[in-house]
């Protein structure tokens, strides 16, 4: 399903970004219906608000929105190609 697609896709993603060392080996739980990410370390069920600073906050939505082109590009839906942040 499209909502664990992003999910694995998003916390291999966050591996690789800038991260708050506390919570590096958390994983990504994508809800389709809401829009929004928690984040899974070990029996923990996190909220943004929970892990950390705005550097682990951006860096949860970057591979949450690359995730989510992957997963289009990946069905041949059409996407842009281009991703811009504004803050």
């Amino acid at each position: 399903a499209l909502q664990s697609q992003v999910s694995i896709y998003a916390s291999a993603l966050l591996k690789r970004l800038p991260f708050d060392p506390n919570y590096r080996d958390s994983q990504i739980a994508f809800n389709v219906r809401g829009l929004s990410i928690r984040f899974i370390l070990g029996p923990r069920l996190m909220q943004m608000r929970d892990i950390g600073g705005d550097e682990s906050y951006l860096s949860g939505h970057v591979a949450t929105l690359l995730a989510l082109h992957r997963v289009f590009a990946e069905g041949n839906r059409p996407v842009p190609g281009v991703i811009i942040f504004d803050q």
